[in-house]
């Protein structure tokens, strides 16, 4: 899986440009592999073209949050408060445009920015049991439009979760801190010194750690396990066989399988360790 930027430009540059391919960097680019990012910002096609199930769902999903964002509005100006929806916001020191869902100002002052998502059942009860928390890459883009309209560090604003399957939403806060902005300028960094031709975009790690909850349907608890799985940043990746190659993810399912079997023996060790630890005689 070794990434050699140069390689990947040289065959790029022999690739068909996308007539629509960006001017500008989004802020839905951060917090994914910035490899894709960039090969799509430079006009690269896809490893395989997306399938028409897929794109019927993303539309779908475009409508849901298109419909969201309306209902926001209409409350927020039924309450005399100024709903202003897709502003585009530019920072031009890091090519940046952007447009959030929704701006909510009173008294010519922002109190609240909204951006909707519309996801999966799954996704939606996994964000309900883990605590409400963001996905990095929405926080990453909601933390951008916050930090492009000169907001305070400390400002919250919110992902709007809706449910595709049922109509139930949840506003998981997002606050500006000096982490997440030194996130945001970092991968901005990354990605217009990749563009210049200097250095290249890091490629994500093939697996990852991850905590997921299972529900026990003996004990009916939902219990939290540890696991290698497929990074998620390299798995939705478009454009990663160019880059590591058209087998990657054969063999990032089963260096994940190496490394939980790993996991599982440690795990046993460790329980056998506890067990003659506690039946070991006092000294």
């Amino acid at each position: 899986m070794n990434y050699s930027h140069y390689a990947v430009r040289e065959r790029v540059s022999a690739l068909p440009r996308d007539k629509r391919s960006q001017e500008w960097w989004h802020p839905s680019s951060l917090g994914q592999c910035l490899v894709g990012s960039y090969l799509k910002r430079i006009g690269a096609e896809q490893d395989e073209p997306t399938p028409g199930d897929s794109v019927e769902h993303m539309e779908t999903g475009k409508g849901i949050e298109e419909g969201i964002v309306k209902v926001y509005k209409r409350l927020a100006e039924a309450e005399g408060v100024d709903a202003d929806t897709q502003r585009e916001l530019t920072n031009e020191e890091y090519n940046v445009k952007g447009k959030p869902d929704l701006i909510l100002t009173q008294n010519d002052s922002i109190f609240d920015v909204k951006e909707v998502k519309a996801i999966n059942c799954r996704s939606y009860q996994y964000k309900a049991k883990a605590g409400q928390i963001a996905q990095e890459n929405h926080a990453l883009q909601l933390g951008s439009y916050l930090w492009m309209l000169g907001l305070p560090l400390g400002f919250e604003g919110h992902i709007v979760y809706r449910k595709m399957c049922w109509p139930d939403v949840i506003e998981v806060p997002v606050v500006l801190t000096e982490e997440l902005l030194g996130k945001i300028t970092m991968e901005f960094e990354i990605l217009n010194r990749a563009l210049k031709g200097t250095l290249p975009p890091p490629l994500p790690e093939p697996v990852v750690l991850e905590e997921t909850y299972v529900f026990n349907r003996y004990s009916k608890v939902t219990e939290t396990r540890t696991a290698w799985k497929v990074n998620w940043r390299a798995g939705y990746c478009k454009y990663h066989k160019q880059c590591s190659g058209p087998t990657w993810r054969e063999e990032a399912e089963a260096l994940a399988v190496e490394k939980n079997k790993e996991l599982t023996e440690e795990k046993d060790v460790r329980q056998i360790d506890s067990t003659t630890s506690e039946g070991s005689p006092g000294v």
